[in-house]
């Protein structure tokens, strides 16, 4: 299933990129407030980003869930 990625989807370029770093943000802000365990925090982002990517910018589910297990095993498996 071809997927064209949108760079713009908002039509606003200030807003689409709020949008992606909504992601990065709430990480690194629930790891600065203390309050919330790191690993938390990760899953957190994780749900969110892929909310972002499939909601606001048109990923398709599968292909987001896909990358998601590809990052989790780069990082658990490196080469």
């Amino acid at each position: 299933m071809p997927w064209h990625q949108t760079y713009d989807p908002l039509h606003n370029a200030f807003l689409s990129t709020l949008v992606a770093a909504a992601p990065v943000v709430a990480l690194l802000g629930m790891i600065a407030s203390g309050k919330v365990a790191i690993h938390r925090a990760a899953v957190v982002a994780l749900v969110l980003a892929i909310g972002c990517a499939c909601l606001v910018f048109g990923m398709p589910w599968q292909a987001a869930c896909m990358s998601a297990v590809n990052g989790a095993a780069y990082g658990l498996l490196p080469i």
